[in-house]
């Protein structure tokens, strides 16, 4: 039986580009949610430098729009995953040319964006930023006040490390017997 996964590989260069084209720009909140989720599974099924890489492109677009939703999937990928799975190289690459952007919504995203990086690099990020002008830097030290920098925690993880963590769960030479897994395995042999 075939699975996602199996074809993840082979979709990802055609189905994440049409994701940002059309459904990430698109007025239905449920389509941008069911986009962002469809983003967020390819990187767990795959590994993320090729999703950000075919997400990159709608940074650049011409409708504001669509940067914005863009920016916010990359946000998304970036709370979910973190900074120590998904490389936050491209991303701080990207900063500075969307706090330049002509549209206000749009560098509002960015940043909401920079919040997120912050949350995981603390101020490792302020090099990136220090292109901003002054009053953009003061807004983003007044977002800053009201986060942890580099305390934050990944929500998700990849399944090859979803994989690698069960593994180092049943090796023998682990204490699992808080597990309920190992009370219903102490059931089972008592019975």
């Amino acid at each position: 039986m075939w699975t996602f996964t199996d074809f993840a590989y082979r979709t990802r260069a055609i189905v994440i580009p049409s994701l940002v084209e059309k459904c990430l720009p698109s007025a239905r909140a449920g389509t941008k949610s069911k986009a962002i989720e469809a983003l967020l599974l390819y990187v767990e099924v795959d590994t993320p430098d090729p999703v950000l890489e075919d997400l990159i492109p709608g940074l650049s677009a011409k409708l504001p729009k669509l940067v914005a939703a863009t920016t916010t999937a990359m946000k998304e990928i970036y709370r979910q995953f973190g900074t120590r799975t998904v490389n936050p190289k491209p991303a701080l690459k990207q900063l500075p040319k969307l706090f330049a952007h002509s549209d206000k919504g749009v560098r509002q995203e960015a940043t909401a964006f920079a919040v997120v990086l912050y949350s995981w690099l603390g101020d490792a990020l302020r090099p990136s930023l220090a292109e901003l002008n002054a009053i953009q830097l003061k807004s983003l030290d007044e977002a800053f006040a009201g986060v942890e920098g580099g305390k934050a925690t990944a929500e998700r993880m990849l399944r090859s490390q979803k994989a690698q963590q069960a593994q180092q769960s049943v090796q023998p030479g682990t204490s699992t017997s808080n597990t309920p897994f190992a009370l219903r395995v102490c059931v089972v042999i008592l019975n």
